[in-house]
């Protein structure tokens, strides 16, 4: 009887942990969908935010000195890849008498007559995030430079505010906590700022005019073109209409 008693408790934990173990993983996937790879962490965000601290770590051997990232270590670049920088020079973060900013430096190695770096997609992937990573930083030191010494009711922020449930959470529909994540394709300032700017081409007069181009094919009918692109324009027309309603 105790066998047995013990053997289903160790089958039921067994379960238990796979379970835990297929759930991790699908929120894994869910939550890299918001990116266009699975290269790059779920949270980006929060990986720039643990860059901004000035804690000190009393352990040897880095006694008394600030954690760097490893994407912040000089000569990372050639580092990662020897194979392009066989010399170690003319890096991202090397000191030039015109200063390049970091996406600027990217877009000349990628759009370069030299394609040995547009065609190594670790290289791009690389850049991609170095660049994203980059941008939300320079965001976050902006929003920490940012106070918001005042309420919505025009009275100063005080400590007793802020462990107040209902006046934090007034101060966070400023949304200035998540502002900085604006660059960043899938985050809700990003989508956001992309909703604004479609209704400001939908209202702004003159209305916005649609083209749809498509290689001309002897052999195809010019009726059949003119249909579909009449059933196009109306199911786009329907749904700048619905969105009007909507708004």
């Amino acid at each position: 009887m105790q066998n047995d008693a013990l053997s289903k408790s160790s089958k039921v934990g067994n379960e238990r942990e796979v379970e835990s173990e297929q759930n991790s993983y699908i929120d894994d996937r869910l939550r890299g969908v918001q990116l266009d790879t699975c290269l790059q962490p779920a949270d980006i965000g929060q990986e720039a935010l643990d860059l901004c601290f000035d804690q000190v770590f009393n352990l040897a051997p880095a006694e008394n000195n600030n954690p760097l990232s490893v994407l912040k270590e000089p000569g990372v670049e050639a580092k990662t890849f020897p194979v392009h920088f066989p010399s170690g020079k003319n890096t991202s973060d090397e000191d030039r008498d015109e200063k390049l900013t970091i996406g600027r430096y990217f877009n000349l190695r990628l759009m370069s007559v030299e394609n040995r770096f547009a065609r190594d997609t670790n290289y791009i992937f690389f850049s991609q995030y170095l660049t994203e990573l980059n941008s939300v930083i320079s965001n976050v030191q902006i929003s920490l430079r940012k106070q918001c010494p005042f309420s919505k009711e025009g009275k100063k922020v005080t400590r007793e505010m802020l462990c107040n449930k209902d006046t934090l959470k007034e101060l966070f529909k400023k949304d200035e906590a998540i502002k900085y994540l604006k660059p960043i394709r899938g985050t809700p300032p990003y989508w956001q700022s992309s909703q604004k700017d479609i209704f400001a081409m939908i209202r702004q007069p003159p209305s916005t005019k649609t083209f749809i181009s498509e290689p001309s094919k002897p052999d195809k009918d010019l009726d059949d073109d003119e249909e579909l692109a009449k059933e196009v324009l109306s199911d786009l027309w329907e749904v700048i209409k619905s969105m009007k309603m909507k708004t």
